[in-house]
Order: C-alpha cells, then sequence, then structure tokens
C-alpha cells in the first residue's frame, strides 16, 4: 500500500508540474476523488498549499520533510 500511495504522489506531482495550471488541475482531480479533496479544502482554510501539506502531515503523525524528500528523489 505504501508503494502503492508513494507512486500516486509521485505521478500527481509530475503532472502537476507539467501543468500550465496545477491548481486548477488538483480542482479537478478532487471532484472525483475524496482525498485530494480533503487537501484542497484545507488548502483553502489555510490560503497556502505549504501550510496545507504541513498542517496535514503531522495530523497524520507523518514527517513532513520526509515526505518531500521522498517525492523530491
Amino acid at each position: 500500500m505504501y508503494n502503492n500511495s508513494y507512486e500516486n504522489a509521485k505521478v500527481i506531482m509530475d503532472i502537476a508540474r507539467g501543468s500550465k495550471d496545477p491548481k486548477a488541475m488538483l480542482r479537478n482531480i478532487a471532484q472525483t476523488n475524496p482525498r485530494v479533496r480533503e487537501v484542497m479544502d484545507i488548502v483553502d482554510r489555510t490560503g497556502d498549499p505549504k501550510s496545507a501539506f504541513y498542517k496535514m502531515a503531522s495530523a497524520k503523525g507523518v514527517d513532513p520533510e520526509a515526505i518531500l524528500s521522498m517525492i523530491r528523489k
């Protein structure tokens, strides 16, 4: 499961990097994916994707820096 989730996150990040409007792309995905919708809701509340990521990772008991280092590979 971990590997699949990691690969899914990596694919989404790669697509977002290549998108002209990453936020709009994520909003489209959020319409059908409840996990992405949850993230976008937090982004809307915090106003900042970075803050939303750190807040969500911390709430799940995950080190946000560890996640970022894996995605950057």
